[in-house]
Protein backbone atom coordinates (compact mmCIF):
# COMPACT_ATOMS: atom_id res chain seq x y z
CA UNK A 1 0.00 0.00 0.00
CA UNK A 2 2.84 2.08 0.89
CA UNK A 3 4.34 2.02 -2.67
CA UNK A 4 0.51 2.43 -4.31
CA UNK A 5 0.56 5.80 -2.20
CA UNK A 6 3.47 7.10 -3.43
CA UNK A 7 3.17 6.88 -6.79
CA UNK A 8 -0.20 8.31 -5.96
CA UNK A 9 1.49 11.43 -4.64
CA UNK A 10 4.24 11.52 -7.31
CA UNK A 11 1.51 11.83 -10.04
CA UNK A 12 -0.65 14.25 -8.18
CA UNK A 13 -4.24 13.42 -7.08
CA UNK A 14 -5.16 16.87 -9.35
CA UNK A 15 -4.41 14.90 -12.43
CA UNK A 16 -5.43 11.53 -10.97
CA UNK A 17 -8.98 13.08 -11.14
CA UNK A 18 -8.47 14.72 -14.28
CA UNK A 19 -7.46 11.48 -16.03
CA UNK A 20 -10.38 9.50 -14.54
CA UNK A 21 -12.75 11.81 -15.66
CA UNK A 22 -11.68 11.94 -18.84
CA UNK A 23 -11.66 7.86 -18.80
CA UNK A 24 -15.73 7.97 -17.75
CA UNK A 25 -16.14 10.84 -20.62
CA UNK A 26 -14.76 8.37 -22.99
CA UNK A 27 -16.26 5.59 -21.62
CA UNK A 28 -19.90 6.88 -21.91
CA UNK A 29 -19.60 8.71 -25.02
CA UNK A 30 -18.52 4.69 -26.73
CA UNK A 31 -20.92 2.63 -25.02
CA UNK A 32 -23.73 5.56 -25.88
CA UNK A 33 -23.32 3.98 -29.43
CA UNK A 34 -23.01 0.13 -28.67
CA UNK A 35 -26.68 -1.76 -29.32
CA UNK A 36 -27.75 -3.75 -26.58
CA UNK A 37 -25.09 -2.70 -24.07
CA UNK A 38 -26.43 -0.47 -21.19
CA UNK A 39 -25.09 1.62 -18.74
CA UNK A 40 -26.20 1.40 -15.18
CA UNK A 41 -26.66 4.49 -12.91
CA UNK A 42 -25.63 8.20 -13.87
CA UNK A 43 -25.23 8.25 -18.00
CA UNK A 44 -22.95 11.23 -17.40
CA UNK A 45 -19.34 12.06 -16.28
CA UNK A 46 -19.56 14.50 -13.69
CA UNK A 47 -18.15 13.79 -10.28
CA UNK A 48 -17.44 10.07 -12.07
CA UNK A 49 -14.37 7.99 -12.08
CA UNK A 50 -13.53 5.50 -14.84
CA UNK A 51 -15.82 2.88 -13.59
CA UNK A 52 -19.29 1.63 -14.82
CA UNK A 53 -21.23 -0.77 -14.26
CA UNK A 54 -23.00 -2.50 -17.55
CA UNK A 55 -25.48 -4.98 -18.47
CA UNK A 56 -25.20 -6.58 -22.07
CA UNK A 57 -28.33 -7.91 -23.72
CA UNK A 58 -28.15 -11.65 -24.08
CA UNK A 59 -24.56 -12.62 -22.50
CA UNK A 60 -24.10 -13.39 -18.53
CA UNK A 61 -22.37 -10.62 -16.70
CA UNK A 62 -19.81 -13.20 -15.75
CA UNK A 63 -18.90 -13.77 -19.52
CA UNK A 64 -18.70 -9.91 -20.37
CA UNK A 65 -15.98 -9.32 -17.48
CA UNK A 66 -14.37 -12.45 -18.81
CA UNK A 67 -13.74 -11.20 -21.77
CA UNK A 68 -13.10 -7.69 -20.71
CA UNK A 69 -10.36 -9.20 -18.56
CA UNK A 70 -8.70 -11.20 -21.29
CA UNK A 71 -4.55 -10.75 -21.10
CA UNK A 72 -3.58 -7.16 -22.13
CA UNK A 73 -7.11 -5.33 -21.54
CA UNK A 74 -6.77 -2.58 -19.50
CA UNK A 75 -9.92 -3.36 -17.19
CA UNK A 76 -10.89 -5.33 -14.28
CA UNK A 77 -14.44 -6.73 -13.26
CA UNK A 78 -16.70 -7.98 -11.01
CA UNK A 79 -20.15 -9.08 -11.32
CA UNK A 80 -22.52 -8.30 -8.85
CA UNK A 81 -25.62 -5.77 -8.57
CA UNK A 82 -24.88 -2.56 -6.89
CA UNK A 83 -28.28 -1.74 -6.16
CA UNK A 84 -31.65 -3.99 -5.74
CA UNK A 85 -33.19 -5.28 -9.39
CA UNK A 86 -36.37 -2.67 -8.47
CA UNK A 87 -33.73 0.33 -8.85
CA UNK A 88 -32.47 -1.22 -12.52
CA UNK A 89 -34.20 -3.67 -13.84
CA UNK A 90 -31.43 -6.16 -13.65
CA UNK A 91 -30.25 -8.48 -11.80
CA UNK A 92 -26.61 -8.33 -12.04
CA UNK A 93 -24.73 -6.88 -13.95
CA UNK A 94 -20.29 -6.28 -14.64
CA UNK A 95 -18.03 -3.56 -13.14
CA UNK A 96 -15.89 -2.46 -15.93
CA UNK A 97 -13.23 -1.01 -14.09
CA UNK A 98 -10.23 1.29 -15.05
CA UNK A 99 -7.17 2.69 -12.90
CA UNK A 100 -4.36 5.13 -13.44
CA UNK A 101 -1.45 3.01 -13.87
CA UNK A 102 2.28 3.07 -14.64
CA UNK A 103 3.02 3.67 -18.04
CA UNK A 104 4.55 0.59 -20.27
CA UNK A 105 6.56 0.43 -23.11
CA UNK A 106 3.66 -1.75 -25.17
CA UNK A 107 0.40 -0.89 -25.71
CA UNK A 108 -2.30 -2.81 -24.20
CA UNK A 109 -4.76 -4.56 -26.75
CA UNK A 110 -8.11 -4.71 -25.18
CA UNK A 111 -11.05 -6.35 -26.41
CA UNK A 112 -14.03 -3.50 -27.24
CA UNK A 113 -17.51 -4.06 -26.28
CA UNK A 114 -18.84 -4.24 -29.62
CA UNK A 115 -17.53 -7.49 -30.13
CA UNK A 116 -18.99 -9.05 -26.69
CA UNK A 117 -21.88 -10.09 -28.25
CA UNK A 118 -20.92 -11.43 -31.52
CA UNK A 119 -18.36 -13.31 -29.52
CA UNK A 120 -20.88 -15.35 -27.67
CA UNK A 121 -23.43 -15.18 -31.08
CA UNK A 122 -25.77 -12.75 -29.84
CA UNK A 123 -27.24 -10.92 -32.56
CA UNK A 124 -28.71 -7.51 -33.11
Amino acid sequence: MGAAADYLTDVGMERVAEYEHRLAERLLAGIADIPGVRVLGPDEAVDRIGNRRLAVEGVHPHDVGQVLTWPGSPCARDTTAPSPSTVTGVRSSTRASSAVVPQTTSTPSSTPLTDVRPYFGVEG
